[in-house]
């Protein structure tokens, strides 16, 4: 056995390796592996996780290089109630702040293309023709005459086979050709860009990139939008402080033919009974490519994934989200102070189109810039050196500068020296924006902390959401175990709740009970079937002889031996009865599942019950206090029983 020493810092240990066979290993150190080893850890397992990283928290990541926390990943809690993220922050002590959410109409301002600001009557239209769409492809979808629903009662899979490849663009052009055919180029980009504030901005995705028939597929928590002033990595530094986790260290392959799985790392070979695999899906999709193509973080799975979870993983779309923090010396947007979104509608859309201010939350004149999807993942690839030359040259016009600009991957890979030029000429293209509406003699940032999502190479992307040909299937699919051995979790395994960090947690939860499930089973599997075969041929024998010869009370039985009364055979036989179907049904209710729990068969009259029985099935895990835990009992009875 090669056994290296141990360093623990803050609970995590920093990078070795020994051979012993674990009960559990954690493939990836973010919200849901961090949930996942917890849960299994408080259930007495043996459980390491191994990240990559030379930190936890996975697409959670706090920068605190500018004195502020500023989340790079991960920012909000979509949601308070019921939402167990916030049960999490209230029983840590971790301090929130409430955000207007994005559709109060107070909360944002539009800026048109030449940087003049709409009037409220303008905003207003430019709103309702939006919502015009939005009410357009729900009837589409939801709101069926009675022979598409009569066609979905014979064949469920109708609307997928007629609507699985429509994008929510193809529904944007069709909605524009029906109801404005008329309609100019430039107010069609207005909508366009309304459109992407809503949409694209939220999925991190483009419309042609997502599918019309299942991107509101999601559930949605009710009550406040809330941020975190000290950073959402507080929530995985509080829950992972019990932990073992290994940093820096790369998973390379998993060979999960084997018994106990072989995991193999950047710093030697681990084994586990069971392996939990919750990297990000833009992994997953770097992993099912060919050896030749795929980037660093890449994992080979030996043998391959099945064609089901290639497909699910292939489906899924990975969206991209950047974000440029910009610290200013003063508030220049001051007139714009009362919203907390200001949106500019550039020519190109989704180019710095959504910026958010956080002044009042992080006490600095700060202003949030997001780049979604396509932009956002072209922003990477931005030729900095060739757009320093062009600002040094000064060839160029205020809101001219994004059009002289080089995308040709030049940025994928930059060295530590270039990150300083990237950044600053990223932060140019943001200034030309806010200049066009707030004029040239603006300053400049004095810091700015910039992301690249797209280029990381334990992410490769921000999160997950239902690209053109994805179904709801797809995300059950992602998360289905191989063999009883080889789980996955993580934000696109949730269907319900995709791209947020409450997927993650939920889906680390859920997957750890799975493991516990599927540990009970291989324990009593061999004593279920070996207690169903004796006592099955135990009762065919006894009741053979007791039919056979059931008009002679004197029966001699050499498996009995104890007494030739038939009342004695008889009561043997009820007994080896019984056994068989208590040992039948835990057969047929946990390993085949075909028998329900009582408690799947809920009452969802109250409009908060489905959300509710999501945080039951945390509820152990989020360290409640008696009386939280009291009120959530409480609430799921009434749900599931009705009282």
């Amino acid at each position: 056995m090669l056994i290296a020493g141990i360093v623990v810092i803050g609970g995590i240990a920093q990078a070795y390796s020994y051979e012993k066979i674990h009960d559990v290993i954690v493939v990836g150190a973010g919200i849901s592996g961090i949930a996942a080893a917890d849960a299994l850890q408080q259930s007495e397992y043996d459980v390491v996780v191994l990240e990559a990283r030379d930190r936890i928290g996975g697409r959670i990541n706090t920068d605190y290089s500018t004195g502020m926390a500023l989340d790079l990943g991960a920012s909000w809690i979509h949601g308070t109630k019921y939402n167990p993220i916030s049960y999490l922050a209230q029983n840590y002590n971790i301090d929130t702040v409430s955000t207007l959410p994005e559709l109060h109409n107070n909360s944002y301002v539009y800026y048109n293309f030449t940087g003049g600001k709409l009037s409220h009557e303008e905003k207003q239209k430019l709103d309702d023709e939006f919502d015009d769409y939005m009410n357009y492809v729900y009837k589409k979808y939801h709101v069926l005459p009675w022979y598409e629903e009569f066609l979905m009662i014979i064949d469920p899979q109708s609307q997928e086979k007629r609507y699985g490849n429509v994008s929510l663009l193809d529904d944007f052009e069709e909605f524009i050709e029906m109801k404005y055919p008329d309609i100019d180029e430039e107010r069609k980009q207005e909508l366009l860009h309304v459109s992407n504030l809503w949409i694209e901005q939220t999925l991190a995705g483009d419309l042609e990139h997502t599918s019309s028939l299942y991107w509101d597929m999601d559930d949605h928590f009710t009550g406040k939008e809330e941020i975190f002033p000290g950073g959402y990595s507080q929530i995985v530094n509080r829950l992972s402080e019990e932990l073992d986790i290994r940093l820096n260290t790369v998973v390379t392959r998993i060979d999960y033919s084997k018994n106990p799985i072989v995991v193999e790392t950047s710093n030697g070979i681990y084994k586990a009974s069971y392996v939990v695999v919750t990297v990000p899906l833009g992994v997953l999709k770097e992993s099912i490519k060919d050896d030749d193509s795929s980037r660093e973080g890449a994992i080979t799975f030996s043998p391959q994934l099945p064609a089901y979870k290639k497909e699910a993983i292939s489906k899924i779309e990975m969206g991209v989200m950047n974000k440029a923090y910009l610290v200013f010396n003063e508030i220049f947007w001051k007139d714009d102070q009362k919203y907390d979104w200001i949106s500019f509608m550039d020519y190109d859309k989704g180019e710095w189109s959504l910026f958010l201010d956080l002044s009042d939350y992080l006490e600095k004149p700060t202003l949030l810039g997001f780049n979604s999807g396509s932009y956002g993942e072209k922003l990477e690839n931005l030729n900095f050196k060739n757009l320093n030359e062009i600002i040094l040259s000064k060839s160029f016009k205020i809101g001219e500068l994004e059009n002289a600009v080089l995308y040709d991957n030049y940025a994928s890979n930059l060295s530590k020296d270039d990150e300083q030029l990237y950044e600053d000429a990223v932060v140019e293209l943001a200034m030309d924006n806010l200049k066009t509406i707030y004029g040239d003699k603006i300053p400049n940032p004095i810091e700015a902390v910039v992301t690249r999502w797209n280029s990381e190479p334990f992410s490769y992307g921000s999160y997950s959401y239902p690209g053109v040909g994805s179904t709801a299937k797809h995300f059950d699919d992602l998360g289905k175990s191989i063999s009883g051995r080889l789980f996955f979790a993580g934000e696109a395994t949730v269907k319900e709740y995709y791209g947020t960090v409450h997927a993650g947690f939920i889906s680390g939860i859920r997957t750890a009970e799975e493991v516990k499930h599927q540990m009970f089973l291989d324990k009593w599997n061999i004593i279920a079937i070996s207690g169903i075969v004796i006592s099955f041929i135990g009762i065919v024998t006894l009741w053979t002889q007791i039919f056979k010869r059931r008009e002679n009370r004197k029966v001699y039985l050499e498996a009995v031996g104890r007494s030739r009364d038939i009342t004695y055979l008889a009561t043997i036989g009820v007994v080896l009865t019984v056994i068989l179907i208590f040992f039948a049904y835990n057969w047929f209710a946990n390993e085949l599942m075909l028998i329900p729990e009582f408690d799947d068969i809920k009452n969802y009259e109250d409009e908060y019950c489905y959300l509710v029985d999501t945080l039951y099935s945390t509820m152990k895990y989020l360290r409640l206090t008696e009386i939280d835990e009291h009120r959530i009992i409480e609430t799921y009875d009434r749900c599931v029983y009705g009282y």
